[in-house]
């Protein structure tokens, strides 16, 4: 698959999940040019999502989930929860005829709860400065989103 063809469309869901797009600083910018990921975290009791540069360990799950299943990812969003931190990476997968579909469910993203495929990874009980996050184990599965303040939240 064409990476450059799958960037594309994480731009498109970007912008249509209102993820921070102010010239100069936007993170979709740096997505398409930099390949630069950024990580959204719950706050205001998971009413917003405040963006956050990734730590080298959650860049390293990145690159590992690319390499194994051949994936873009686009952005993560890390939240802590009873049974640990879990990682939801949304993703580019390779199966360009189900982009259509997914990338609709979002047409909504500015008044609702969208709901997009992610692999979601639970690390377990670390803290935000782990620096080895492969203890963990992941799976794929459809996750709720509602927008907030340039970032995301994960709401199911």
């Amino acid at each position: 698959m064409n990476r450059m063809r799958m960037a594309k469309e994480a731009e498109t869901r970007m912008k249509m999940l209102q993820l921070y797009d102010v010239p100069g600083e936007s993170i979709i910018y740096m997505f398409l040019w930099g390949e630069k990921v950024f990580v959204s975290k719950p706050a205001m009791g998971n009413r917003i999502g405040v963006l956050c540069e990734p730590t080298e360990a959650e860049k390293r799950l990145v690159k590992e989930f690319e390499e194994k299943y051949g994936y873009l990812v686009y952005h993560i969003i890390r939240n802590e929860m009873e049974a640990g931190v879990m990682y939801s990476l949304l993703y580019i997968s390779d199966k360009v005829e189900e982009w259509a579909e997914e990338t609709n469910a979002l047409k909504d993203a500015d008044c609702y709860v969208v709901y997009q495929k992610a692999y979601v990874y639970s690390a377990g009980y670390v803290s935000e400065e782990c620096e080895d996050l492969s203890g963990g184990s992941g799976k794929f599965m459809e996750i709720g989103l509602a927008i907030g303040a340039g970032g995301l939240c994960r709401v199911r």
